[in-house]
């Protein structure tokens, strides 16, 4: 990237993370403890049987995404198993290589 194109990145970046926390303070505002619960719960469910990776040709719409995304979600996960390919943001090391 050149640096206008990585500081208009930047700027999108900020931008969302802006937004995201003013969603997730208004949603803490209205929900209840349980209701966030029950939501971090399914939010967990949905991130396990997520793909890790673009897959731009499959089907973005009900009732074939539901089949198809759990099973490339679970392909991913195999794939990154044997490749030693971190799968969750927790797997990645603290500073980016470089």
């Amino acid at each position: 990237l050149h640096e206008q194109g990585s500081d208009e990145v930047v700027e999108r970046v900020h931008r969302h993370v802006a937004e995201v926390g003013a969603l997730i303070a208004a949603l803490r505002a209205a929900a209840t403890e349980e209701e966030l619960i029950r939501l971090g719960n399914r939010l967990e469910i949905a991130e396990e049987a997520a793909p890790t990776r673009p897959h731009p040709d499959t089907p973005a719409t009900p009732p074939w995404n539901r089949v198809v995304e759990p099973a490339l979600g679970v392909v991913d996960k195999v794939r990154d198993a044997v490749s030693g390919r971190p799968t969750y943001l927790a797997d990645l090391p603290d500073e980016p290589p470089g």
